[in-house]
């Protein structure tokens, strides 16, 4: 990772922003979609030793002031950051961005990371693209003799490269619950914490372990075993949580007696309640939690103050299925009545209550359809912008083929991603997407599609603009494909012209996009084309993401390629994970075998490259690579930071959910309107 300048103050410059024209705190510059970092302040996490993490206090800027349209400066339009440039936070950013060696995203005149870029909207929603850990578990591809002794003489046959429960009981979790009880590294402690939550057998022991490291003096770990007892997910974690979230007597006991439960402790519970709430499978008990998230909601100005606790419970509540609608209402509500002064946190309702809608029936869709549509037009209140996006988001969840409101949605999108995009680009952008969802619930080819390819095929106009079109083509088919539509790719034109545009492209971040569209459309002739890039594209930042293209594309041919490239990416962590990661798509089953191999060479001194290899494990592990990561967890001779990227694989590895904890809570995020804890899921400390 990148090294940071000073690692408290780096955060100061994130949410302590100098607020104009609606800029928001940004995360920092994205890692590969992977291994949970571990992380914490001044403790060395990963290759360049450093990721921003938060101060001790909670948030320190209010909130967008914006309450209206931006008047287009001479010379080009407004927006946040610099006239007519990409949507950029204002203030000064760290000096040196982004874990995982990823470099600055706004030129040498930095000013700030560019939330204009697609690869923000990826790194909050590839899980749900990728389904990379059913991947994994699968056998088909390339089986080597190391895939396991019962594949090749039939005396055992497993159903699965996922780790068993026997073979976690037996591996993974004595060297987790060890090193809990014998680690002095806070980080390790964090990563075991989360390890054994996610894997969530032998319950009682594992709350034990969580609820005593809660009263730990270390207020990162304290944070870190408030999240962890919401990923376990069991019902008898429901009282601990709710008494840290809401600060009750019990809650500071459990802290160990201090004077009040810090926020962003009750914050992390909050999450923690809609995680539990999405594990547990007794409608009863989702029920009572919903019960519990809606209670601070109507309660007006007594709720806690920390708008970090807010967006949690507004995520946790659309978490659980709501058949009942009562945390829609609830939700609604609280729209309504904070909306004008509470951006930040207000632009996180709509997409929370269109994903409780999501499966509803049209008639319900449309009503609350109809409700924003009365918010957008109500000349009386300007709608804030961040709470645009929101809106943005939320309407790709709501509209479908067939639906009576579906073209009204769709016209509104339209001018939204074009027309204003201007006067509101962090709407405009996120527009793009919306549209590729609504146009893959109808057949390949329909009108929303031709609109987007038109867009992408265009040379004026917004340049990012190009590369969230094809993207949204590329959610379009994907749709499409998980509906059971077959995209051939003799008639699919879409994909055909993508594929020449490709070609014609320079600009590394539009040459990376429409590969990625690509491969969610499966387009299996693109193949050749992107392994060209792989040589050709010399921006290793925009580089990394072909891989991943290549290996949703499927085409078992490229294999060989990705694996000379993985080969040949020593020094290159995020290139190295990313190609692992393609391999694992296209469910080759040797990339874990030489990954273990190197981990095996490497000698105590590399301590760097050992945790390159650990951390690429995480997402293309299966079963063979639990012992070896046990191992490295118990060796002492091994860095701080190896362990505990060992502990953080080795829960990533014989995690049962095919969508992770974080996945669940940063899809269809509202990522303009961030917060300090939400950053730290993704970049820094959880």
């Amino acid at each position: 990772m990148a090294q940071s300048t000073g690692l408290d103050g780096a955060m100061e410059s994130f949410v302590g922003l100098r607020v104009t024209h609606g800029a928001f705190p940004p995360p920092p510059p994205p890692p590969p979609p992977g291994p949970e970092t571990p992380g914490g302040p001044g403790v060395p996490t990963g290759p360049g030793n450093g990721v921003p993490t938060g101060p001790s206090g909670g948030p320190k800027a209010p909130g967008p002031k914006y309450s209206g349209p931006v008047t287009p400066a001479p010379g080009g339009p407004a927006s946040p950051g610099r006239s007519g440039g990409p949507i950029t936070p204002a203030g000064t950013p760290p000096s040196t961005p982004g874990p995982r060696g990823m470099g600055p995203m706004t030129g040498p005149m930095d000013m700030g990371p560019n939330l204009e870029s697609w690869r923000y909207w990826w790194e909050f929603n590839w899980e749900r693209f990728l389904d990379l850990r059913t991947r994994v578990g699968q056998f088909d591809g390339v089986v080597t003799a190391r895939t396991g002794d019962e594949l090749l003489t039939g005396e055992s046959a497993r159903s699965s490269m996922a780790p068993t429960d026997a073979e976690i009981t037996e591996k993974a979790l004595p060297a987790l619950f060890e090193c809990l009880e014998k680690e002095t590294d806070r980080v390790a402690i964090c990563c075991a914490l989360r390890a054994v939550g996610r894997i969530g057998l032998e319950p009682a022991r594992t709350q034990a372990a969580i609820l005593n490291h809660l009263a730990s003096g270390d207020r990162r770990v304290v944070e870190t075993a408030a999240l962890a007892l919401g990923i376990l997910g069991q019902f008898d974690a429901v009282a601990p949580l709710r008494a840290l979230s809401e600060d009750t007597e019990d809650g500071r006991k459990i802290v160990g007696g201090r004077a009040e439960v810090p926020w962003r402790v009750r914050t992390l519970a909050t999450y923690g309640l809609g995680l539990t709430a999405l594990r547990v499978a007794n409608p009863h008990y989702k029920k009572r939690i919903q019960e519990i998230l809606i209670a601070p909601l109507l309660s007006g100005d007594r709720w806690n103050a920390q708008k970090d606790q807010r967006v949690a419970t507004i995520i946790a509540l659309s978490l659980i299925p709501d058949p009942e609608r009562r945390a829609v209402l609830a939700l609604q509500k609280y729209f309504q009545d904070h909306r004008d002064r509470e951006e930040w946190v207000t632009g996180h309702v709509p997409p929370a209550i269109a994903r409780l809608l999501q499966q509803a029936p049209a008639a319900e869709r449309g009503r609350y359809w109809l409700e924003i549509q009365r918010t957008l037009s109500d000349s009386a209140v300007k709608t804030p912008r961040l709470v645009r996006a929101g809106f943005a988001i939320a309407l790709g969840m709501l509209a479908q083929a067939e639906d009576p409101f579906e073209a009204e949605v769709t016209s509104l999108l339209k001018v939204m991603a074009d027309a204003e995009m201007s006067r509101f680009p962090e709407a405009g952008v996120l527009a793009w997407i919306s549209l590729g969802q609504i146009a893959g619930s109808f057949a390949p080819g329909n009108e929303i599609e031709r609109t987007l390819l038109e867009r992408a095929s265009l040379k004026g106009g917004r340049v990012s603009a190009r590369s969230w079109a094809a993207l949204g083509l590329g959610v379009a088919g994907f749709v499409q494909q998980m509906r059971g539509v077959a995209l051939e790719p003799q008639q699919d034109s879409a994909s055909r012209i993508l594929l020449e545009k490709l070609q014609e492209l320079r600009d590394p971040e539009h040459v990376s996009g429409f590969a990625m569209a690509l491969g969610l459309r499966r387009h299996a002739p693109s193949a050749p084309v992107i392994m060209g890039l792989l040589d050709s594209l010399r921006d290793e930042q925009f580089r990394a993401y072909l891989p991943v293209a290549l290996g949703l594309l499927g085409d078992g041919a490229t294999t060989t390629t990705l694996f000379s490239a993985m080969r040949g990416a020593k020094r290159q962590p995020t290139f190295l994970s990313y190609c692992a990661m393609g391999l694992a798509l296209l469910r080759s089953k040797v990339v874990v075998s030489n990954l273990l191999d190197d981990l095996t060479a490497l000698s105590s001194g590399a301590s760097q490259a050992q945790e390159w290899v650990v951390d690429a494990l995480a997402n293309v592990g299966d079963y063979r690579a639990v012992s070896a990561l046990a191992k490295v967890l118990r060796d002492e001779t091994r860095s701080a930071s190896c362990r505990a990227s060992a502990a953080t694989s080795i829960g990533q590895i014989c995690d049962r959910s095919a969508i992770s904890w974080k996945g669940n809570i940063t899809a269809q995020f509202n990522y303009m309107a961030t917060t300090e804890t939400v950053n730290d899921f993704l970049w820094g400390s959880y």
